[in-house]
């Protein structure tokens, strides 16, 4: 996206356009974090039954996504596409399908005992 922003020459007004590109995109990355932040600690506060405006996690949260962020950023974009590949699609399975499933077992195991 920076790569063709740079390229654009419409008019003399609308020519190498990357600067707004690369700031809209690091702003948009700020903004993912936040939410991803946000969204990490309602759901440990709801998990440990804190009340919802509590606080307490936060900075250890945004401490434990800045050192993965670090661990995952060092390693070169080899390393990044093997992980978006091959590890990625096991993460979503494990994290995102078993926990739903577990769930519908759950929920049919109780509509029979009822």
């Amino acid at each position: 996206m920076f790569e063709v922003a740079r390229t654009v020459n419409i008019t003399e007004i609308l020519e190498r356009m990357e600067a707004l590109m690369g700031y809209s995109m690091i702003v948009a990355s700020f903004m993912k974090a936040t939410i991803v932040l946000f969204s990490a600690n309602l759901t440990l506060n709801s998990l440990l039954k804190l009340p919802r405006d509590n606080r307490q996690l936060l900075f250890p949260l945004a401490y434990l996504t800045a050192l993965i962020s670090l661990a995952v950023g060092l390693r070169g974009e080899a390393k990044w596409n093997f992980i978006v590949s091959s590890i990625h699609p096991l993460w979503v399975v494990s994290c995102g399908t078993m926990p739903l499933l577990v769930l519908y077992a759950v929920s049919l195991i109780r509509k029979r005992a009822a």
